[in-house]
């Protein structure tokens, strides 16, 4: 009996398509977002955000977003084993943004061996209804200055944000350079007004980023469509503030510039002996 359920066993696997078999769906991340610079909003500060991480991504040729508003369906773009898009578009105010993603819409995320364009078929899929709650407030950087120099360690201040329509706050530490982030936190605690970041060098430029979130779904367990995978999911809308700032460089580095313009002082005052 052991015997003739491992054949079968054996023979499912060999018959299941390789690619369903192997495709695993991570987190799932959908997000309404506004954006400000120094407490001023951008200009089509309106804009939606949607990643999709993939454990294995073997066989996998599309990742398309289908909303039920104006934007119907957005193909994602890959990066590595995560497919996503910054921006659904960018929208002049929130009512546009509803039109074409709206709150209370339904949504799926098709995961396909091919754009659908082209034919592709779909091999997994995630559906909801989601319902954001547009977030009014901007948390208001206190310190540090927008544009500002500032040392290794600086820590960042903001207005207390108790009262705020929002539920949780997000600060991001994000070398632009790099484009990557360096040190992050969330607190649910809406009294909070300071954070101090570490993982700072000398001499970089780094943006600081605040955001006021409220969430329909906040890092819960869900499941796909079709093959029954289990992945986070991420859901809601985030009003984010923030500032530029550049480090003073590394004492070493600073040495270094010293010794450079004194010889070039030194160099120019041979120079002019010379003549």
């Amino acid at each position: 009996m052991k015997t003739l359920y491992l054949l079968v066993l054996t023979a499912s696997i060999l018959l299941a398509s390789p690619t369903a078999w192997a495709l695993d769906i991570g987190y799932i991340e959908v997000l309404w977002l506004t954006d400000s610079v120094d407490g001023t909003p951008v200009v089509d500060a309106f804009e939606m955000e949607m990643t999709v991480g993939l454990v294995d991504s073997a066989g996998v040729g599309a990742v398309e977003f289908v909303s039920s508003g104006s934007a119907g369906t957005v193909e994602l773009t890959a990066d590595g084993s995560e497919w996503g898009i910054d921006s659904g578009g960018t929208f002049a105010n929130s009512a546009a943004l509803f039109t074409a993603f709206p709150s209370g819409g339904s949504y799926t995320v098709n995961i396909l061996d091919a754009p659908s364009s082209g034919g592709g078929s779909v091999l997994d899929s995630f559906s909801i209804t989601l319902s954001p709650i547009e977030v009014m407030d901007i948390i208001d950087i206190q310190s540090p200055l927008h544009g500002a120099t500032v040392p290794v360690g600086q820590s960042f201040s903001w207005a207390d944000c108790s009262t705020c329509d929002g539920s949780r706050i997000t600060g991001f530490l994000v070398d632009t350079l790099a484009d990557s982030d360096v040190d992050a936190f969330t607190t649910t605690d809406m009294s909070t007004t300071s954070w101090t970041p570490t993982g700072m060098v000398g001499g970089t430029n780094y943006e600081f980023e605040v955001l006021l979130g409220e969430y329909s779904h906040m890092l819960t367990a869900e499941t796909s469509d079709l093959l029954s995978d289990g992945f986070t999911f991420v859901a809601g809308y985030e009003n984010i503030n923030l500032v530029n700032i550049t480090t003073v460089p590394e004492p070493g580095t600073a040495s270094l510039l010293a010794l450079g313009l004194t010889s070039l002082g030194l160099a120019r005052r041979r120079s002019a002996g010379s003549r």
